[in-house]
């Protein structure tokens, strides 16, 4: 899909760890990997019905995340949320994960501000799971979780 939308001058994103593996002569290879296998962020340069005409031509089977509750409108998100993903993924964090919106919408945390380390500026919230602090970062209808300890968090008056 990544080609096809390159060939097609679409810019797009996929977001990607990176991890260590062990190769087959037992030498340790460092590879980036996707956070979630099947997710691609497409910029919309050109107009949203050039970039539907554009996709129209793909040989792949893909699908669009809707706006919640409307089936027909994309879910747009916005610069600072994309800036967001991007410093997650470019951190090479080993303890993050991802969960649904409405996950995000349920748990109960703190509304923070990361105040300390490479993530500094970054809002979110922060939920227990596992023993472990979580950032929690909604982006679109789904919410990125990186691990921090709760000292480099400032609490913040408003919600977000």
């Amino acid at each position: 899909m990544s080609k096809y939308l390159t060939l097609h001058d679409t810019h797009h994103f996929i977001p990607m760890v990176l991890r260590q593996t062990t190769g087959r002569d037992g030498e340790t290879i460092r590879v980036y990997r996707p956070i979630v296998h099947n997710l691609i962020f497409i910029r919309v340069d050109q107009g949203l019905e050039q970039l539907r005409e554009t996709l129209k031509g793909c040989p792949f089977t893909y699908s669009i995340y809707r706006k919640y509750g409307n089936s027909e409108q994309w879910c747009e998100i916005s610069d600072e949320e994309m800036a967001d993903l991007r410093l997650i993924c470019d951190l090479g964090y080993q303890d993050t994960a991802f969960a649904s919106r409405e996950e995000y919408e349920l748990s109960i945390g703190s509304f923070v501000r990361v105040t300390h380390g490479p993530m500094k500026g970054l809002k979110g919230k922060v939920v227990r799971k596992k023993k472990k602090y979580y950032l929690m970062r909604p982006i679109g209808e789904l919410a990125f979780m990186v691990c921090v300890s709760r000292w480099m968090c400032k609490p913040l008056e408003e919600e977000r």
